[in-house]
């Protein structure tokens, strides 16, 4: 899975939070006209039309649904830089991306009444014709990868056939042979004209598209603000595997929640991963959780992923980190390894969890195995409430969690205690 770029998510939720405030204090919020002037400027592969329908669907997501908003807003972090690279590699626009929040809101096991299922919710006949592999163990449409490529074939097949991007869209939501009879019942080949002609869900899709566009572009003039999903789900490690992997004993030994794990590898259908008969498969875990997995149920050298990438030192230097890599790869103990990573270790998650989490079965409580375990503080909760209802001093509260000022903690983040 896609691992989201820290950096960038401060670097954005501190402007929201400038922009936020900013409105609040001088009530600046976007006119009708103003929202109009902003979708015309959006740059797209497909024809923006400016109407009644759009203009109600714009309105819907960015003020009536902002909880909506936000949590989808977290989701393309997630999940964007993945798909836009597939599409990419496709020759496909990547603004189509956007097709993903319409179809699933960006949730990769997410299944419908008629019997679609992934993030681009494709039916069982249409995963056939593409390869996209069925059987009582897994169901590769919920493999967001291969979805997504996938997908991309198929709007590339649509778009050989009518060369034009909007009505491929209209045609992906009714399908082609929908788009035909329409087109030949008028004569009509422009997707506005013809709209009238479609379905009624259809006449909405590519207004909710464009809303979906403005959405990604001004969310934060409409005070809305991404609520990431947490590290577990969004940094994580993949490493091989050849024997039959149990969901169940690997969330025992690794004390992490099994609904964690069916996330991040959403394409297993009975909480299994068989032994595999030739070759390989995969199994994602959360980054952190990756050294423990391997000392208790596999080989060094099946890591995908390079320690760089698994051992997070938050806390140290660039030029630190190298040095304690270097000194762990030259032990090549999994033991040692495990110790170094926690010299300047930390699990403290300064934006919002809620993502996802609340989405999926069970409590989602996550205990680390060296008796460590997560806290999310409440609302004005501060640190030293927490330190002394936990039997520990504040400056101990705020080392094991890498806190240096206890300013920079806002209610919901999630914090370590003994």
């Amino acid at each position: 899975m896609f691992k989201s770029n820290l950096l960038t998510k401060r670097m954005v939720t501190l402007g929201s939070a400038l922009l936020l405030t900013f409105n609040i204090l001088f009530g600046n919020t976007p006119s009708q006209a103003e929202i109009a002037r902003r979708i015309q400027t959006i740059n797209s592969s497909i024809d923006i039309r400016i109407t009644d329908v759009v203009m109600e669907e714009v309105t819907s997501l960015c003020e009536n649904r902002k909880r909506d908003a936000e949590t989808i807003m977290g989701r393309t972090y997630m999940f964007f830089p993945m798909i836009e690279q597939v599409l990419s590699e496709n020759n496909v626009p990547t603004d189509l991306k956007y097709i993903a929040v319409i179809e699933s809101s960006l949730i990769p096991y997410v299944k419908s009444r008629q019997g679609a299922s992934g993030m681009w919710q494709f039916m069982e006949g249409t995963a056939d014709i593409y390869d996209l592999k069925m059987t009582k163990y897994v169901d590769e449409r919920l493999d967001v990868a291969k979805s997504t490529a996938t997908a991309a074939s198929y709007l590339k097949r649509l778009y050989k056939k009518y060369d034009d991007w909007t009505l491929v869209l209209a045609a992906y939501n009714c399908g082609d042979g929908t788009v035909d009879r329409a087109i030949k019942k008028t004569g009509l080949t422009d997707y506005w004209s013809l709209a009238k002609y479609l379905p009624k869900e259809t006449q909405r899709y590519i207004p909710r598209f464009i809303a979906m566009m403005y959405l990604d572009n001004y969310y934060f003039d409409h005070e809305i603000n991404p609520r990431y999903a947490s590290d577990l789900l969004t940094k994580t490690a993949t490493i091989k595997v050849f024997d039959k992997v149990d969901f169940k004993k690997v969330s025992k030994e690794l004390a992490l929640d099994i609904d964690y794990i069916k996330f991040l590898n959403p394409v297993w259908r009975k909480e299994i991963i068989p032994q595999a008969e030739s070759g390989h498969y995969i199994l994602t875990l959360p980054r952190e959780m990756m050294l423990s997995y391997v000392e208790k149920f596999s080989a060094f050298e099946h890591l995908i992923d390079p320690i760089e990438s698994i051992l997070a030192f938050p806390s140290a230097s660039p030029a630190e980190t190298q040095d304690i890599i270097a000194e762990v790869r030259q032990a090549l103990s999994i033991s040692e390894l495990r110790r170094s990573s926690k010299r300047s270790y930390s699990v403290r998650d300064s934006f919002k969890d809620e993502l996802l989490v609340n989405e999926l079965r069970g409590s989602m409580v996550y205990t680390e195995a060296d008796d460590y375990r997560l806290y999310k503080l409440k609302r004005k909760e501060t640190l030293s409430d927490v330190a002394l209802s936990n039997n520990m001093t504040l400056p101990e509260l705020m080392e094991i969690n890498g806190i240096r000022d206890e300013s920079d903690i806002n209610p919901g983040s999630i914090i370590k205690l003994k």
